[in-house]
């Protein structure tokens, strides 16, 4: 058994078990069955059935089934040479910040799938690979299918708005900012809306700001369909959470929504919804 640590959260009291073992160091929660992967060195030993989402040369990203436990959610980050190294002397590794960030985000009222801890696998100095483990929400639809009627009434729809205006507000008066409110990035699971995907969560600054946030998802909705009126009743409902002036946030908006609009013509060939927000 490796060294107990307790971590606060709003979901209480979290047991964590740190365990080193030759080349292999991390922090898991406690009883959920992770501490066997300590003993493998490849994600199908770890998982004896793994669904990929995403595998690219620095990261792979997975549903894992555990042998003695529940499905989970894992980031691979494969971290080479000198660059990464010193990335991790000043900041640490990439699950590690994940984790940390993770950590950082359960103190907002926002919902996000918890944190199971990291695991660090190293062959030598310029080369790791570390791992974030996450709680997998098996029920979750992404809000990219929001206009589908099939999955959200318009009733639900609303509900749906209407949680992550609220949502967004309480991320932003704890002066942090998403990063990268594309609808992919939230699941309804459980009747509760999650942000997922908080790689871009940071402290709010004059080049990341709340507007940022707010803009990148107005295009988002725009761009599955829904209706200005739609559009200014999210933001209504988000000023009303957030004490903010509307016709300074709009002020804000507007330019950014602009230019991500452009970039989406550019990068995706997506036609611009005529957005006017009042």
């Amino acid at each position: 058994m490796g060294l107990l640590k307790n971590i606060e959260s709003k979901k209480g009291t979290l047991e964590f078990e740190q365990i080193v073992q030759n080349n292999v160091v991390g922090l898991v929660e406690k009883n959920v069955g992770l501490e066997d992967c300590f003993n493998h060195s490849t994600i199908d030993s770890m998982f004896p059935d793994v669904v990929m989402i995403k595998q690219e040369t620095a990261r792979s990203v997975f549903i894992g089934q555990l042998k003695n436990g529940p499905k989970i959610f894992c980031k691979v980050y494969r971290e080479r040479g000198l660059a990464a190294f010193l990335r991790r002397l000043l900041f640490k590794n990439r699950a590690q910040r994940a984790h940390a960030r993770t950590l950082a985000f359960e103190k907002t009222e926002a919902l996000t799938p918890r944190s199971l801890g990291y695991m660090t696998r190293s062959n030598g100095m310029l080369n790791v690979d570390s791992y974030h483990f996450c709680e997998y929400l098996d029920d979750g639809i992404a809000l990219s299918e929001l206009s589908d009627e099939a999955l959200f009434s318009p009733a639900r729809q609303l509900e749906v708005l209407a949680q992550l205006a609220v949502q967004l507000g309480e991320i932003h008066q704890n002066d942090y900012m998403h990063g990268d409110t594309k609808l992919s990035n939230f699941l309804y699971a459980r009747s509760k809306l999650y942000f997922v995907d908080l790689d871009g969560f940071q402290r709010a600054s004059r080049k990341k700001s709340p507007a940022r946030d707010i803009a990148r998802l107005i295009v988002a909705l725009s761009e599955i369909g829904l209706e200005n009126s739609e559009l200014d009743q999210f933001v209504a409902r988000y000023c009303h959470c957030t004490s903010k002036d509307r016709v300074l946030l709009l002020d804000q908006v507007r330019p950014l929504v602009t230019d991500f609009q452009r970039k989406h013509k550019v990068r995706y060939d997506r036609t611009p919804a005529t957005i006017f927000l009042k």
